[in-house]
């Protein structure tokens, strides 16, 4: 049986002090409303989000739709003629009326509701023939839908506490934080997922674990995330919307956001990984790295203090401590492209755009400008001048100025 879902979203930020409606404040980095779509029987064939004109709500569907979020086509209407348009084009044998700010209703649950003709639970979720529905709602709809299921004899289904618990306040929201991380998290546990302090570990709804994978106390891992097999990530780390393969260490107090690290890589602590960034297989990141745009190749290292940004790093190379691409010349930005097999000595500047060949060596210190040959040393050094007894002749001078 075909159903439609009415998922209403009146609800104004007044109660939370806030510009945003309570159905677009996350829980566990996700929107409430993303919740409630996502919770929606396969059988649904389209969504009717009924909210207040001039909100944010078509923005945010509009943006979920773009990163393929939405489980069926979803328009936005308010409570008047517009909402009547919606519901005729969509209207199925059955509607499904849901509340956006109850974010934690389970599928099992609304599935359950939909194995009845004309079904209520105690957060508000009602299944109604459309037929007997729809010719009792006149003018606006949120003052003729209450009405209307008055109206209708209705069979009342048990619902968890959790899925009845609205978001109308921050303290609500704190509270369905606390009750989204344990649910998330005992789910995660019973698939071989080890948590070293639940309570400090938020995971978010569109994560992945794989067997294995341990957790250290204040990890946040949000968005769409995948983590490998044994993977262990360290306290406080921060993780959005990345791909994490087998066997990878990321230390302690790591972000790492739209990224991509291969298995057997080491990352952090203290590491950044802006979006872009690729890391392939045995890649190490050390503490105070920051990557953007920029591939580093198998077995590729950058251990200490640098900046990679639009940069490409052969297999094998390394990169020494303090090296900076210099890829923005203040209007656009530029390319760096080292080979395989490179040594980059510590605190080199290289001014993109630039080539390196395999197997170069460039010298500690040096500022690239040209493209450097393979297998080539490549060092810049301004002359070093010694004066001997020059620092105690200055110190006698600067006495003397002092009187």
């Amino acid at each position: 049986m075909s159903t439609t879902a009415l998922i209403l979203a009146f609800g104004l930020g007044e109660c939370m002090k806030s510009a945003l409606p309570p159905s677009l404040h996350p829980v566990l980095g996700d929107a409430a409303l993303l919740w409630v779509l996502r919770a929606l029987p396969s059988s649904t064939a389209g969504a009717v989000v009924l909210g207040p004109e001039g909100t944010a709500l078509a923005a945010a569907l509009e943006g979920w739709q773009k990163q393929g979020l939405l489980p069926c086509p979803v328009q936005v209407a308010s409570s008047g003629p517009q909402a009547w348009q919606a519901l005729d084009h969509l209207a199925s044998e059955q509607v499904l009326i849901l509340s956006a700010e109850a974010p934690l209703v389970r599928a099992e649950t609304l599935q359950g509701l939909l194995a009845h003709p004309r079904a209520t639970s105690p957060a508000g979720a009602h299944v109604l023939p459309w037929s007997k529905l729809g010719p009792l709602l006149t003018g606006d709809v949120r003052k003729a839908l209450p009405l209307a299921v008055a109206q209708l004899e209705v069979q009342v289904e048990p619902i968890g506490p959790d899925e009845s618990q609205l978001l109308a306040s921050r303290r609500d929201q704190a509270l369905l934080q606390a009750l989204a991380r344990d649910r998330v998290n005992h789910h995660w546990m019973d698939q071989g997922v080890s948590f070293l302090d639940p309570a400090s570990t938020f995971v978010g709804p569109r994560v992945s674990l794989a067997q294995d994978v341990l957790l250290e106390p204040c990890v946040r891992l949000e968005g769409a995330v995948t983590v490998g097999a044994g993977t262990r990530i360290g306290q406080g780390s921060l993780i959005q919307d990345c791909r994490i393969g087998e066997r990878v260490e990321i230390k302690a107090y790591t972000v790492a956001q739209q990224a991509s690290i291969g298995a057997g890589s080491i990352v952090g602590p203290f590491a950044r990984l802006r979006e872009g960034s690729q890391l392939e297989e045995r890649v190490h990141v050390g503490n105070f790295v920051e990557t953007k745009k920029t591939l580093l190749k198998t077995g590729a290292k950058a251990n200490h203090l640098s900046y990679l940004g639009d940069t490409e790093v052969g297999e094998g190379s390394n990169i020494g401590a303090g090296l900076i691409t210099c890829n923005y010349d203040g209007f656009k930005k530029h390319r760096t492209i080292i080979g395989r097999q490179v040594f980059v000595g510590s605190d080199c500047q290289l001014i993109a755009p630039v080539n390196i060949g395999d197997g170069a060596l460039l010298g500690a210190g040096s500022t690239i400008t040209e493209d450097i040959p393979a297998n080539a040393l490549a060092f810049t050094r301004a002359p070093l001048i010694v004066k001997e007894g020059g620092a105690t002749r200055l110190r006698d001078r600067l006495r003397a100025q002092l009187g």
